[in-house]
């Protein structure tokens, strides 16, 4: 059961948990969180996510109510006053959100089938044209270059000096491009697709990763997230919270909403994945696919993306018109902020010295600065929309090795002069063939015979018996591991070979080794 007490624009929520209200010092005043700091007025639905540039600017588009008319991009100082004498205008709606480059250029797409580079003066600097509708937003690599998907089903790669292409052609899917890309820090780009697929496309040369794009049972507007261990996170129309293996592009687990997940992910610094569906609901699930707790709001769906404060708060919009607060902890509301349209934008936190404040749009045609008591993004994987408050859609996390994961064993005796060298393998999904090197020193000298690990993703336990052994004598030992991807060798072991009372010997293991 939902109460409420309403002071103000803000609505506080609270349930099984206590309330705390927080104030905190702002400029010599106290501001309470959850409080309109300020607004400004646009010509048209607020639907696209706000930038921030370096000097603390903020950037956002608005469309006309029939999607039709001008579309404009604004640029608005701190203080909520507008910083361009004119906003930036295109032919028809804007409803992509802007990401800006280091240099300060912003990009963004427009319903009139292009994509604009514009100067930090407002000015534009070049348009690319595709053939559709672009509505995705754009994401910047580490080389400057962006990458945009449109409405005629293709991914495209632009050089910021000119606005020509990277590629050749640009990347074909097989149906229209919503999402907004996300990039590795290895340089591959994933988006997704309204023909149910996310794809995995090489930035160097735009061809495909994965042997098969992945598929889901829904088209997929959900932009990808990305997990400090390079696992991607998407929705997708039929209900799914999808994991997948960002190497093979094989599927770690997904997780059933009530409802379509248009919503893009954020990722917290312990690896909790929070989103937002259409049911109404807001999801906290483990990145081992396991719920944690699930927030209702009170009506209508969630398709703003939800940012998590560096107070660890998760913040979001929804169709009932409220950006909400949620306490990671427990999935409760703590407050709710009150607008008059629904709010599909996805909030971006900035700090503003010992205050935050959370910027958001609305469909009521205005953006709002919002005090709150995060001061800034929470530093993890992936926060918010696109991932940084200028939305270049880059991680700057490096997955691990896809390389098999070796460690060695102490040795252990069967019978007379023989011994058994133990370890595990895990093959991170690729077939994996391993063997274990001994000897009298760490040169080794002698091998065991080359044996299958398979091509599972979990521990393997290995061994293999050695034979020929002399009483007294050390032997130093190994593992090692391979696979199309890179190998590996466990740590170094020694054991003694020691006469047993029978005649024969025994062995005794020595922990440790280099």
């Amino acid at each position: 059961m939902w109460m409420r007490k309403t002071v103000a624009r803000s609505t506080v929520f609270w349930g099984l948990a206590p309330l705390i209200v927080c104030l905190y010092l702002q400029s010599g005043a106290h501001a309470e969180v959850g409080t309109e700091k300020w607004a400004f007025v646009t010509a048209g639905a607020v639907t696209s996510s706000p930038a921030i540039g370096s000097d603390g600017s903020i950037y956002v588009a608005s469309a006309s109510e029939d999607l039709i008319k001008n579309g404009k991009l604004y640029a608005i100082n701190f203080d909520g006053t507008a910083k361009w004498a004119q906003p930036f205008e295109t032919s028809v709606a804007i409803t992509s959100s802007p990401a800006i480059a280091s240099d300060g250029t912003i990009y963004v797409g427009s319903n009139d089938k292009k994509l604009y580079a514009i100067n930090p003066d407002g000015t534009q600097k070049w348009a690319f044209e595709t053939g559709g509708v672009v509505s995705s937003s754009p994401a910047i690599d580490a080389d400057g270059n962006v990458y945009v998907g449109s409405e005629d089903g293709k991914l495209y790669a632009i050089k910021a000096a000119d606005g020509t292409q990277v590629w050749s052609d640009p990347f074909p899917t097989g149906g229209k491009v919503t999402s907004s890309p996300a990039i590795s820090s290895s340089g591959i780009i994933y988006v997704g697709s309204h023909d149910k697929h996310l794809y995995a496309i090489n930035a160097d040369d735009g061809t495909a990763k994965w042997e098969q794009p992945f598929e889901t049972d829904g088209a997929i507007s959900s932009s990808p997230a990305i997990g400090s261990d390079g696992t991607i996170y998407v929705g997708s129309n039929d209900k799914y919270l999808y994991a997948i293996d960002w190497d093979k592009g094989t599927q770690e687990w997904r997780y059933e909403t009530g409802g379509a997940i248009t919503s893009s992910p954020a990722i917290a610094n312990d690896e909790t994945i929070y989103v937002g569906s259409n049911d109404r609901n807001l999801y906290a699930i483990t990145p081992t696919g396991v719920r944690l707790w699930v927030c209702l709001a009170p009506d209508n769906a969630i398709a703003s993306s939800p940012a998590i404060g560096a107070d660890g708060f998760i913040y979001l919009g929804s169709d009932d018109k409220k950006l909400y607060a949620v306490n990671p902890n427990n999935g409760i509301a703590r407050w709710s902020f009150s607008t008059e349209g629904p709010v599909k934008s996805s909030p971006a936190i900035v700090a503003d010295g010992s205050a935050g404040i959370i910027y958001v749009g609305s469909e009521d045609k205005k953006l709002y600065a919002i005090f709150c008591a995060a001061i800034g993004l929470e530093d993890s994987p992936w926060p918010m929309f696109h991932n940084d408050l200028r939305h270049t859609g880059l991680s700057t996390s490096t997955p691990p090795s896809k390389a098999p994961k070796v460690t060695t064993l102490p040795a252990t005796s069967k019978t007379g002069d023989t011994a058994v060298l133990n370890g595990t393998v895990n093959p991170n999904g690729y077939d994996t063939k391993y063997y274990f090197e001994y000897g009298n020193t760490t040169a080794y000298g002698s091998t065991t015979e080359e044996k299958d690990a398979g091509s599972g993703t979990d521990d393997v336990s290995v061994s293999a018996k050695i034979t020929g052994l002399t009483t007294d004598e050390t032997y130093q030992f190994r593992l090692f591991a391979k696979n199309e991807k890179g190998e590996n060798y466990g740590h170094n072991s020694t054991f003694t070979a020691k006469k047993d009372s029978g005649g024969g010997c025994f062995i005794s293991a020595v922990a440790g080794g280099f």
